[in-house]
């Protein structure tokens, strides 16, 4: 009799240990992977805003303006860095924005548009602060993927985000090389 009582407390000492190991699956499950693909997105938006930032500063630094052009198109280590981070980028634009000391107005060149004559830093109604920006798309993904709740953006599909970045532009001088002795920025 004595070696049934012993065995019957084993019973109940290990039917608890089985409730708790539900009960940390349940946890890990519902409340740990949740908390960390929320504290990946905003990590790895930051990551894209400095990494967009320093490209728009890198391209801020060209000669011309189609020369910033070119070199975001053919230098595509940035979105392969991106990528790396879970960070994919489309849709890349250049823009440029001039604005009156005051900034009560302002003027936004996309690419394959001419500068006014009076948005010029000639122009008549200057002196302006010219800036460069770049916009993409941005699709962040979360760490864990899952498709067992696929419509919670940020939990279990990527969260889709406009990133800019912008720097002044720095070469407001004139190209001595050509004819009409442009600007390098409406080059």
């Amino acid at each position: 009799m004595k070696g049934c009582n012993k065995i019957k407390l084993r019973k109940q000492r290990g039917g608890s240990i089985v409730e708790f190991a539900a009960a940390i699956a349940l946890f890990i499950c519902v409340v740990l992977i949740p908390f960390v693909n929320m504290g990946f997105v905003p990590v790895r938006y930051m990551l894209c805003e400095t990494i967009i930032s320093n490209l728009a500063l890198r391209l801020s630094h060209c000669e011309k303006l189609t020369d910033a052009q070119t070199m975001l198109l053919d230098d595509q280590s940035w979105k392969t860095t991106l990528n790396k981070f879970g960070v994919y980028v489309s849709g890349e634009q250049i823009e440029m924005i001039a604005t009156t000391d005051d900034g009560s107005r302002k003027f936004s060149l996309k690419e394959g548009q001419s500068w006014p004559q009076q948005w010029l830093p000639s122009g008549a109604n200057g002196p302006y602060l010219y800036s460069l920006n770049v916009h993409c798309q941005c699709s962040i993904n979360p760490f864990f993927h899952s498709d067992i709740l696929p419509g919670l953006a940020g939990l279990t599909r990527p969260v889709n985000f406009e990133v800019t970045g912008g720097s002044q532009w720095e070469n407001l001088s004139r190209d001595p090389k050509s004819a009409t002795l442009a600007y390098f920025m409406e080059e």
